[in-house]
């Protein structure tokens, strides 16, 4: 994944080179929040925000903090009498005594009049300063409303608010906020943008959990079965001989449908197999069983199943690591990555010279940027079984990744070399091909890619993934919107399950300004997508862009008529 979004990243930011940075962030990198509403508002407004006034912790204390009366005097107009209440409430603060502070803050709000709407929302975010020293987050989200309903470019209360936000995990409310502020201070504020970054994340990993959560089990793409069959080199499933199998068997058929790349009737076909009496491909059926159910993104029937097939006493140590392998994979999909490793131990110790074990820790240590340990495992792997055309590929990649992170072009430049070999190593090899193209993209170098690309279509004109990666390179040029959408809709076309196209055609529909039609291909990616890292991306994507239409709703921007849901691809 990060690689694809890496690539993504650079297709896009070269396309559009010339526009403003908070019209391309959204996709393209950091700050995320800082999208399109951004540009609208912008180049419509040139004005600063007005200077706000005094707030509770940056006035002065004017007296030792000894509550006194405001003194009602014949001469004192009712805004008068405020301001002396908001005085006696500043000094208050500073000397620490918040709850007599509020009290002064309270009087400054009844007392001054109601057209003074700047004022008061001055009085209220003050108030809610001394409610926030109180960590009464509650009263301080209800007070900088009401200073944002006075005064909807208050910066202050913008920023206050977004934290208490945070606080209480009003993630959402918070982004809002943040994105505001963002475009007020012409992003010009580090820790605004890193704030955003942070609340973005934070919600894009709550929306993951929840989605995950309420998830039903959902038939898995065939681009992901065909890509996940192919790292295994000793699976006990993908590598039986069906001939040898009992014709009749319902496990023989569950076999034959999982091999053919159908995954609908498998479950029920070992349910059956499970419950002959003589069955002699129990351990095998169970295994199948928990493969599927980890195809289907039903990751605790997997975890059971697996844990059965361990458990069985005489089983074939290469079943036993098989299901330690998948059962890994179960914990890292939904992003439990401390349990992953622990399953991979585990495996170690049953075979420590299975193959299949180090490949997938492999991509394991890789999410997590530990790159030169992933480069070792995948070097672990090419000693173990030399002829493994993925551990060459991912080797590479963990070597390009590590060149990327130190910013080294000498070992881009190394990595490239490597990957001609593997791919003159392995002609025929889809996923060299694949991969080498995705890195030569990121590399600005379109043409090199598209040679890859092209061939893999000739190995397989149906590759859905390729498919998508030829309307990518388009972004290398002027783009025709219409081309590079007749490939993505050539791609769903050939694998309707596949969630990259509408991510892609999501990313590209929000520079150009087609909102609706952005977050409902975001929201098709979200439904499709198998770990929680790759849902939380996609979440992050669309809140992106959701607060930016909330924007530009508070600033009383209307949006094109041409932003409609009419483009999504069905």
């Amino acid at each position: 994944m990060h690689l694809r979004l890496n690539t993504l990243r650079d297709m896009v930011r070269g396309q559009f080179e010339g526009l403003s940075k908070w019209q391309l962030a959204a996709v393209i990198g950091t700050p995320m929040t800082l999208g399109i509403a951004g540009f609208i508002y912008y180049k419509k407004h040139k004005k600063k925000p007005d200077s706000e006034k005094e707030d509770a912790a940056a006035v002065p204390a004017t007296t030792t903090g000894t509550k006194n009366e405001v003194q009602e005097t014949q001469s004192l107009s009712p805004l008068d009498f405020a301001l002396e209440a908001k005085k006696q409430g500043n000094s208050l603060f500073k000397a620490g005594k918040y709850a007599d502070a509020i009290e002064y803050y309270t009087k400054a709000i009844s007392l001054c009049p109601t057209d003074k709407a700047d004022q008061i929302a001055t009085f209220y975010q003050n108030r809610a300063a001394a409610y926030d020293q109180l960590n009464n987050h509650k009263q301080v989200i209800a007070d900088c409303s009401e200073a944002l309903n006075l005064n909807p470019k208050y910066a202050k209360a913008l920023n206050r608010r977004a934290k208490s936000a945070e606080n209480q995990g009003e993630f959402k409310l918070a982004l809002e906020d943040l994105t505001f502020l963002c475009m007020l201070e012409n992003f010009a504020n580090e820790e605004t943008v890193k704030f955003s970054e942070r609340v973005l994340h934070n919600l894009g990993k709550q929306q993951a959990k929840l989605e995950l959560a309420s998830r039903k089990p959902t038939l898995p793409s065939k681009t992901f079965m065909s890509v996940f069959r192919e790292m295994f080199r000793n699976d006990p499933i993908f590598n039986i001989d069906i001939s040898n199998l009992n014709e009749s068997s319902p496990f023989t058929e569950a076999c034959k449908q999982f091999l053919g790349g159908k995954c609908e009737n498998v479950i029920d076909l070992c349910n059956e197999e499970l419950l002959l009496p003589e069955s002699e491909f129990l351990p095998e059926a169970l295994l199948l069983r928990g493969t599927a159910h980890f195809y289907m993104s039903a990751f605790e029937d997997a975890i059971t199943d697996l844990d059965r097939v361990y458990n069985m006493p005489d089983v074939n140590t290469n079943i036993k690591v098989n299901a330690l392998v998948k059962k890994a994979n179960c914990y890292s999909q939904q992003g439990l990555s401390m349990e992953a490793m622990d399953t991979y131990c585990q495996a170690v110790n049953v075979d420590p010279e299975n193959v299949d074990i180090y490949f997938h820790r492999g991509q394991q240590l890789m999410f997590h940027e530990r790159c030169e340990e992933g480069a070792e495992d995948y070097k672990k792997c090419i000693q173990l079984c030399p002829d493994f055309p993925q551990a060459h590929v991912y080797k590479c990649l963990a070597e390009h990744r590590e060149a990327l992170l130190s910013n080294s072009a000498e070992g881009l430049e190394k990595v490239a070399n490597h990957f001609r070999e593997v791919v003159n190593k392995f002609p025929n090899c889809i996923e060299a091909r694949i991969k080498f193209g995705q890195t030569l993209l990121g590399q600005a170098k379109p043409e090199d890619a598209r040679e890859h690309f092209e061939k893999v279509l000739q190995l397989d004109k149906n590759n859905a993934m390729a498919t998508v990666y030829m309307g990518v390179l388009l972004l290398n040029y002027k783009p025709d919107f219409d081309q590079i959408r007749s490939y993505i809709e050539k791609a769903i076309e050939m694998d309707d399950l596949y969630e990259y196209p509408y991510e892609l055609l999501g990313s590209i529909e929000v520079h150009r300004g087609e909102i609706n039609s952005a977050i409902s291909n975001f929201q098709k990616a979200i439904k499709l997508a198998r770990t929680e890292h790759e849902i939380a991306h996609l979440y992050t994507m669309m809140d992106a862009t959701q607060a930016q239409i909330e924007v530009t709703r508070r600033l009383g921007i209307q949006m094109s008529p041409t932003t409609t849901s009419d483009t999504v691809v069905q």
